[in-house]
């Protein structure tokens, strides 16, 4: 539920933060990225916070997980692809945005 919310909040902050800068004429572009379902150390935090054990996070990395490498794609693709618009978000295209190209959702 937390990844959820949090997800939801940056999704809105950049909205709101668009809303603001095009009512100044700004050029500045504001975008909401998700990594997707990314092998990093916070599977590890997880695990010994309780939150999952490990077989769990074994399973959903070996049915839709990917690099961390991958996982920073919809932020490279936000940052650096020109028909990127402000207010959008990106995450992987696949499963939910677990994995796969990344894609605008918002």
């Amino acid at each position: 539920v937390r990844y959820g919310q949090t997800k939801l909040a940056n999704a809105m902050s950049a909205m709101i933060l668009h809303e603001k800068l095009h009512a100044k004429g700004s050029k500045v572009k504001a975008l909401s990225v998700a990594p997707g379902l990314a092998a990093t150390d916070l599977q590890e935090t997880t695990q010994k916070m309780g939150a999952m054990k490990a077989w769990q996070i074994h399973l959903m990395f070996l049915l839709r997980g990917q690099s961390a490498n991958d996982g920073a794609l919809p932020m490279t693709h936000a940052c650096l692809m020109p028909d990127v618009e402000s207010g959008s978000m990106y995450q992987p295209s696949f499963q939910h945005g677990g994995f796969g190209p990344p894609m605008c959702i918002a």
